[in-house]
């Protein structure tokens, strides 16, 4: 067996290699004038080697990555070469071998996978009633790959030290790129326009607020369960510099959707909270207050205009365009929907807009609910629920089992909530981190079954 998977490997490593040559020879003759790339090629077949022997290295990075998206582009290449587009094929293609080989084994059936991969089957039957289809086919190719990130992910990082591993590289992720914002902040005082800071991602300021709750509650559950003073304190830094790095995007609905989770954490882990505890989580969130800006104020309390049907700001005043819009496509399409990722197409026309200043203006809906009724319908709407439930009941499954993971449930679940609420406010339905949150739920009944066999052993 040794000997089989040990050829094999070294098989797929050249395999690998000459593909991470080629797509570096295709980047720097793209750039013409910058063929300095080419010298990356021995580094890169020593990454294609190392990342095939350890896939769960290439995910770590590609991890890493996803708040700090800026890091993750080719300078001067296309946009769409990107690193993303190295590493998981690289992790994919070392998991699938290694399957056949028997390096990884198969995971139990679980009722989170057959919701993933039903959602993302309707959604290519789909292609085929698209209002446009070529748009339809790109948004399925995308979803398609966030289903394989989470293939992936859930697969290679069970065993408990990987597990470890990734949670910590999304949390220390997530605090760098906080710190994007709080240092890039400091140079943007003096400008009288409102500037949202999104760190080192190329996102918008909602999905970015929301992206750095997974790891608030991660650093949250570490700075409860770590054992010396030196790694609490740590953790708890790293809280607070989140905490101000979702401040810095001037997000309302980040802000709401933290408090909403972070009231549920409170009832949640009500029980494992010690009177140190309290004061440490009073003392960060005082201090985020203190130093949240006051724009951050200003622009929560216009907020009330939705209530009182007085709406001023373009924002919201959009948002609820948007919702208008949504219901005329529903009622043209409400069982199968208008096709996956058309929602943007038809926004602009004639026959769904409300808005004459806004015919011919694409548009997502802000809002995931509105996005999957619309282009999947009910059918859609459905299945996205229930991936949504299977994955929350999975969490808090593993939370109520009082195992060594419970820290990790709660605060995967929390994270869950988190985007479950956001999705009121935003698309997140090719989110990476929303992904990546379903997929370590995912982990988690597996980490529970190999502690009981080890008991048992």
């Amino acid at each position: 067996m040794t000997m089989r998977v040990t050829s094999g490997g070294l098989a797929t490593v050249l395999i690998l290699s000459f593909a991470v040559v080629v797509m570096i020879i295709l980047g720097s003759l793209a750039l013409q004038d910058k063929p300095h790339y080419l010298l990356a090629l021995p580094a890169a077949v020593a990454v294609a080697a190392l990342c095939f022997a350890q896939p769960q290295l290439a995910l770590l990075l590609l991890v890493m990555l996803i708040p700090m998206d800026l890091f993750a582009k080719f300078a001067g290449t296309a946009k769409l070469f990107t690193l993303y587009k190295v590493l998981l094929p690289l992790a994919l293609g070392a998991l699938l071998i290694g399957r056949f080989s028997g390096r990884f084994k198969p995971l139990a059936p679980h009722p989170l996978d057959r919701w993933v991969l039903a959602w993302i089957a309707l959604n290519c039957a789909l292609i085929t009633v698209a209002h446009d289809r070529p748009e339809a086919l790109n948004f399925v190719r995308r979803l398609a790959s966030m289903g394989l990130l989470y293939f992936v992910l859930s697969r290679l990082f069970v065993e408990a030290s990987w597990n470890s591993r990734l949670q910590k590289t999304i949390v220390y992720a997530g605090a760098v790129s906080a710190l994007f914002s709080i240092v890039l902040s400091g140079n943007a005082q003096g400008d009288p326009d409102l500037v949202r800071m999104t760190g080192a991602a190329d996102t918008s300021p909602n999905i970015f607020g929301v992206s750095l709750i997974p790891p608030l509650m991660l650093a949250g559950a570490f700075a409860f369960r770590t054992a010396p003073a030196a790694g609490r304190m740590g953790y708890s830094a790293v809280c607070l510099v989140l905490l101000i790095g979702i401040a810095l995007t001037y997000s309302r609905s980040a802000v709401l959707v933290l408090m909403v989770s972070g009231m549920v954490g409170v009832w949640l882990w009500r029980h494992q909270l010690s009177s140190r505890h309290w004061v440490g989580m009073g003392v960060i969130v005082v201090i985020a207050l203190l130093l949240a800006p006051t724009q951050l104020w200003d622009r929560i309390a216009s907020l009330g205009q939705a209530a009182s049907g007085e709406v001023f700001d373009y924002s919201l005043w959009r948002r609820t365009n948007y919702v208008k819009v949504a219901a005329n496509m529903f009622e043209s399409s409400p069982i199968f929907g208008i096709g996956p990722g058309n929602f943007i197409l038809l926004h602009g026309m004639a026959e769904y807009q409300t808005e004459p200043s806004l015919i011919g203006l694409p548009r997502q809906p802000h809002n995931a609910y509105l996005q999957v009724t619309t282009e999947t319908g009910l059918v859609g709407l459905a299945f996205f629920l229930g991936t949504l439930s299977a994955a929350l009941l999975a969490a808090l499954g593993a939370y109520r089992q009082d195992g060594p993971e419970r820290w990790q449930a709660g605060a995967l679940f929390l994270a869950l909530i988190a985007y479950t609420i956001m999705g009121l406010f935003s698309h997140l339905l090719l989110d990476k981190t929303f992904w990546t949150v379903l997929a370590m739920i995912r982990i988690l009944p597996e980490r529970a079954r190999f502690q009981q066999s080890t008991v048992q052993q």
